[in-house]
């Protein structure tokens, strides 16, 4: 393939990653509803601030968010090396499921704690979680924004 070829693959890319997203939120937010009618019943709404796995579930989903908050400082650093849009493209790639699997482990875990042991905090975790996924949605925006610099419309057709 040569390098024109992998330029004009760019805005497939960035298409394919436009349709994961929403299937990964909608996946989350599809196993919040099963864990919500399945726990409804036995759902305790009395945060449990005290309890050990609860800590446990803040502190795992909090960190989570943080790391996917700032994991572009450390995806990003400037290499000395020359990049073109093909590989910058597949590097944003990258980085959109590490940073999505990251946000995701850490509602997962909510909710298999919630499952465990039904209570509104690893609930509320797992929906926070789901809106954290959400709100980080691939665009050309932030693939400018992060790999520095505009890219031209030329190359992006």
């Amino acid at each position: 393939m040569t390098q024109e070829q992998q330029s004009g693959d760019a805005p497939a890319r960035l298409l394919a990653m436009r349709f994961i997203h929403p299937a990964m939120v909608a996946g989350l937010v599809l196993f919040g509803v099963v864990l919500f009618v399945v726990t409804q019943g036995k759902m305790s709404r009395e945060p449990a601030f005290q309890n050990p796995i609860c800590q446990a579930v803040i502190a795992f989903s909090g960190a989570s968010v943080l790391l996917a908050a700032n994991l572009h400082r450390f995806f990003f650093r400037q290499t000395s090396a020359p990049t073109n849009l093909a590989t910058d493209i597949q590097r944003y790639q990258v980085f959109f499921l590490i940073r999505a699997s990251v946000i995701e482990g850490g509602a997962l875990f909510a909710a298999v704690v919630t499952f465990m042991m039904p209570n509104v905090l690893p609930f509320g975790l797992l929906i926070f979680g789901a809106a954290a996924l959400a709100f980080y949605r691939p665009s050309r925006a932030e693939f400018e924004r992060l790999l520095g610099g505009d890219i031209p419309q030329r190359e992006w057709q």
